[in-house]
C-alpha cells in the first residue's frame, strides 16, 4: 500500500519546473496573418494576429493571445503536460447542465 498523498499543497517536483518555465520570456509575434500552415504555440505571445485554417500545436501551454485576433477553421493538437488541461475541459463538456 502506498502512502497518502499530500494533495492540498503543489507537488514541490512540478512548482520548480513551473516557476522556471514562467521565467521564460514569451516572444511576441505581432499583426501576423497565419493560412493553411502548423502554428507552434508555446513560448510565443500572439498579438493581433489572424489564423485560417491552421493546426495550432500546444505542448506546453505557456502561450498568451491578446488584441484582436481571429481564428477561423483552426484546429488544436494538445500534447505533453497541456492534455492535463484538456482532459480537465472535456470532463466538463460531459457534465449536465
Amino acid at each position: 500500500m502506498s502512502a497518502e498523498v499530500d494533495v492540498g499543497h503543489p507537488d514541490p517536483r512540478i512548482l520548480q519546473v513551473v516557476t522556471k518555465l514562467e521565467t521564460l520570456n514569451l516572444v511576441l509575434v505581432q499583426r501576423r496573418h497565419f493560412a493553411d500552415e502548423a502554428v507552434y504555440m508555446d513560448g510565443r505571445e500572439f498579438k493581433d494576429c489572424e489564423f485560417r485554417g491552421c493546426r495550432l500545436l500546444v505542448k506546453t501551454g505557456r502561450f498568451r493571445i491578446t488584441g484582436n485576433v481571429h481564428m477561423s477553421e483552426c484546429t488544436f493538437e494538445i500534447d505533453g503536460p497541456a492534455r492535463g488541461v484538456q482532459s480537465i475541459f472535456e470532463l466538463l463538456a460531459r457534465q449536465p447542465s
